[in-house]
């Protein structure tokens, strides 16, 4: 059985062959440790040094968002940028207030909060991703009254 530790974000290890894959998403330096267990228990392991490189993708963080349940928000257009020759992000968002979407092309957030949401601050994450697999990501906080 194979397993590792620290593995670059968008890599992982198959636990039946040892194989890593996947696309990095995060440029950085890494320390990854494999190891490799038998049937019997007796464990080897290694240590891979990686440099993952490439474009980096970085999103604004917008200011704190109130909306009212049941009202159409004004459009919030979440920006970013990324490096090198590729300019195309693809945008998309976990804990929007339920009634409201990313459009995955343009970073705009639209809708109206559903009149069943729970009033509160929620972090909502935004992430671009480019064509290479590079992202960004941004959290803040909307407010619901």
């Amino acid at each position: 059985t194979w397993s590792a530790t620290s593995l670059p974000a968008g890599l992982s290890i198959a636990s039946a062959t040892g194989v890593i894959s996947g696309t990095p998403t995060t440029k950085a330096n890494y320390t990854t440790t494999v190891t490799a267990t038998d049937s019997t228990g007796i464990k080897g392991t290694t240590t891979i040094s990686w440099t993952i490189s490439g474009n980096t993708v970085t999103v604004t963080k917008p200011a704190t968002q109130t909306s009212t349940r049941g009202v159409t928000i004004t459009p919030l257009t979440v920006t970013g940028t990324t490096t090198g020759a590729v300019k195309t992000l693809t945008w998309s968002a976990t804990s929007l207030p339920a009634g409201l979407s990313i459009a995955s092309a343009t970073g705009v957030i639209s809708g109206a909060v559903l009149s069943t949401v729970t009033t509160g601050s929620k972090s909502v994450t935004v992430t671009a991703r480019d064509s290479t697999g590079m992202i960004g990501t941004t959290t803040f906080t909307w407010r619901v009254r």
